[in-house]
């Protein structure tokens, strides 16, 4: 598994970073069943002019791919407001996975 996190047009901060990765960890729990070459990218862009930040999380396995961009103020909580989105919809598409199995069983 492949978890990066980049900055773009910011320097690296340790607390964001710190923040981002125990974020990341719940999606990575989530997706620990999937086959193997699972890429998360968490891309965090800084607003130059004013306050308006965004957070690009891009997940990538053989069984889910996501992109789910966030923009807002905040930057801590952008980065949790995308990982919970990441971590249902991950959910969702295993749960209509076991139900199709189900149905199919019938």
């Amino acid at each position: 598994m492949r978890t990066r996190v980049t900055f773009r047009h910011m320097d690296s901060v340790p607390d964001l970073e710190s923040h981002a990765n125990t974020a990341l960890d719940r999606v990575v729990k989530a997706l620990e069943h999937e086959p193997s070459h699972r890429n998360i990218d968490l891309i965090l862009e800084a607003g130059r002019l004013h306050a308006h930040h965004a957070v690009e999380l891009l997940v990538s396995c053989p069984n889910v791919n996501l992109v789910i961009k966030e923009e807002g103020p905040h930057m801590y909580q952008l980065i949790d407001l995308a990982c919970d989105i990441a971590y249902r919809k991950i959910h969702e598409q295993k749960k209509k996975v076991i139900d199709a199995r189900k149905r199919a069983g019938k």
